[in-house]
């Protein structure tokens, strides 16, 4: 059986030292309160490791602490990295924090151990989140700050954006859930990201291009194979499993008697990106990295999820311009691992 890509976000507590409007979060109708311990590490430790031996190890595996604030619980973080580390030390780590309770002892503890700090660009002030990025880069290379496009951080994106590459950031870009429901968002959102995008190529800065709008992947020349629902789950503290960390939707619990990721997903009925069935969709040539957009947006703008995006007009501005930021990558001699 080939290798199969996984990609785990662990919620180790939805506990947080901010209250961000755009938060996944607050899109479940009960957010659980309780806190990961060592027997939900280890069911997750031990899950993940019948999964290899099932399916083989993957390169593209990626295990990603996200909240709430993980930094609330950093010692059952560490647990857990070091707990999947001893049975594929080479998967991809990564730690997904507001920056606030980042201090020199951590930044240097993920340096040693691997691990990528992705910070947020919420709400914080652009002076301390720019204190936060100068420290990072101070101490370790390939910081990430994703950039939720709220009209909060549409307003303030081109100097975070101009920062990142003062600094060796790699920025993510990424689309509020909500902006299918506000027109003037959409509207802001039109007449800042395209041309944003644009000046990052005409600056010629050096960001790498996975991932970096919409979770998207512009290296991949197949069928469409964007990770929402194909290959990312998220696990919440009491160890139940999503395909969306914003929806209700459960697809099992890790402690389901021979719980299989895969065969989780493939029974559920979850809706999730995907183009076939969508006319106008099928027709556009940017299907394969679009993928109609995510299905949690289109619901909420639409009330259903068998249309195109809220944001269709923009990707198809956007996304040529995302290719071409991938084809100067390879020209450049830079690594894609695909």
């Amino acid at each position: 059986m080939g290798k199969k890509v996984l990609w785990q976000v662990i919620n180790i507590s939805f506990g947080c030292n901010k209250n961000c409007d755009f938060c996944f979060v607050k899109g479940l109708s009960k957010i659980p309160q309780e806190v990961m311990g060592s027997k939900e590490i280890d069911s997750i430790v031990d899950t993940y490791k019948q999964h290899t031996i099932q399916y083989g190890v993957s390169n593209h595996n990626v295990f990603d602490i996200v909240g709430g604030e993980p930094l609330l619980y950093v010692d059952q973080a560490k647990e857990l990295f070091v707990k999947i580390a001893e049975i594929t030390p080479d998967i991809i780590f990564a730690i997904s924090t507001n920056g606030l309770l980042l201090d020199e002892s951590f930044i240097l503890w993920t340096k040693k151990h691997k691990v990528s700090i992705a910070l947020s660009a919420n709400d914080t002030s652009t002076k301390v989140l720019k204190d936060i990025m100068r420290l990072i880069s101070s101490l370790r290379r390939n910081g990430k700050l994703h950039i939720a496009l709220t009209k909060f951080n549409l307003a303030r994106v081109e100097e975070l954006v101009d920062f990142c590459s003062e600094v060796g950031f790699n920025p993510r870009l990424r689309s509020e859930y909500k902006i299918g429901t506000d027109q003037e968002h959409l509207k802001m959102f039109d007449e800042i990201v395209p041309k944003l995008v644009q000046k990052i190529i005409d600056k010629d800065y050096d960001f790498y291009p996975q991932y970096f709008y919409e979770i998207t992947n512009p290296f991949w020349k197949g069928e469409m194979n964007h990770i929402c629902g194909r290959h990312i789950v998220t696990i919440d503290p009491n160890l139940n499993v999503r395909l969306c960390p914003g929806q209700d939707h459960k697809i099992g619990n890790l402690k389901d008697v021979d719980f299989d990721y895969f065969k989780a997903m493939d029974k559920s009925d979850h809706p999730r990106f995907g183009y076939k069935g969508i006319i106008q969709c099928e027709q556009c040539e940017l299907r394969n990295i679009c993928g109609s957009g995510c299905p949690l947006s289109k619901k909420l703008a639409f009330g259903r999820v068998d249309v195109p995006s809220p944001l269709c007009q923009i990707h198809k501005k956007v996304f040529p311009l995302v290719f071409k930021m991938g084809d100067r990558w390879i020209q450049k001699g830079g690594t894609t691992r695909f």
